[in-house]
């Protein structure tokens, strides 16, 4: 059996016949390692391997591709920073050499370069994970969207939406994704939903259930149950009106006041009910001054009563 010896120049020859469809040579150094392939498929179609150094105390390994180009868009990074510049070993996709310092420590980054149209509801994907829920069967996904929430060209009118699809199905932020979560930086709001359905929205620190745009710490659009609920009063109980110096109005003045405007003295009435709602704290003290101003009436009653029940059986 013969054996075959292959000097350096002929293994140098070999390589160089073995890559000819590369559009540029593959550089061998002395060690043998390849500094820079290009790729083509013909038509403007390419890739290509390379490593730079970025003069910021960075050198990135790189993919670029092209389609139908003449211009190469780096799809993939891997930096190798020095001591002082940071992020090495981080992988980027879709990150420029310039984009990438902005992301340097993160391990890993993504980028979108597609521009978020400028009309409200317009959307683009960033980033997406999934897995088959069954063989064959149903991809599962969680996407991270820009969506514009109102007609604009800058990040205060974008939202990041954050839901879930199924397939191909499902795949519309705001419109038919599902257990999503929406957060807005500019205006300090998160919401959680699912399609076209908002359930609940964090604004500057005011919870709204089926409130879009809570105004109160916390909002409900509905009916709440609760074992127990304990409402903190704002100023003095109502036992001041047990108090010596307290003016009791007469049944007279009560009277009055109920003809002329069809609700106790104090108590707010139907149409400022039906307006602003009811205060549980202020209402409740309210009523209580009522129940405790009844008890003197009755007091009065009672001494009259009796008063006169005296005078009669003196008699």
């Amino acid at each position: 059996m013969k054996k075959i010896f292959l000097t350096s120049s002929i293994l140098s020859v070999l390589l160089s016949f073995s890559l000819s469809t590369f559009s540029q040579s593959v550089n061998l150094g002395p060690s043998e390692s390849i500094t820079k392939m290009h790729l083509n498929s013909g038509n403007g179609y390419a890739s290509k391997i390379y490593s730079t150094d970025d003069n910021d105390g960075v050198t990135t390994l790189r993919i670029g591709v092209k389609g139908n180009s003449t211009t190469f868009t780096d799809a993939l990074l891997i930096r190798a920073a020095d001591a002082t510049a940071g992020g090495n070993g981080n992988v980027y996709v879709g990150l420029s050499s310039t984009k990438a310092t902005t992301y340097k420590d993160s391990k890993f980054g993504v980028y979108q370069s597609q521009v978020l149209g400028s009309a409200k509801g317009n959307y683009v994907g960033i980033a997406t994970f999934g897995g088959n829920t069954y063989t064959g069967l149903n991809m599962f996904k969680k996407t991270l969207w820009l969506v514009r929430d109102t007609a604009g060209t800058t990040w205060t009118t974008a939202r990041l939406h954050d839901g879930i699809s199924i397939d191909n199905s499902f795949g519309v932020p705001r419109s038919t994704t599902r257990t999503w979560w929406e957060r807005d930086p500019n205006d300090n709001i998160q919401s959680w939903g699912n399609e076209a359905n908002t359930y609940m929205t964090l604004k500057s620190g005011n919870l709204g259930i089926g409130v879009t745009n809570p105004t109160k710490k916390l909002e409900v659009n509905g009916t709440i149950r609760a074992k127990e609920v304990i409402v903190e009063t704002i100023g003095s109980w109502a036992d001041y009106v047990f108090d010596k110096d307290y003016q009791l109005p007469s049944l007279a003045e009560v009277e009055n006041h109920i003809k002329e405007h069809q609700h106790l003295p104090e108590i707010p009435s139907a149409a400022e009910v039906g307006e602003n709602g009811v205060n549980l704290a202020e209402m409740n003290v309210k009523l209580l001054q009522k129940v405790e101003e009844l008890t003197l009436y009755i007091i009065q009653q009672e001494k009259r009563i009796s008063s006169l029940e005296s005078s009669r059986d003196n008699k």
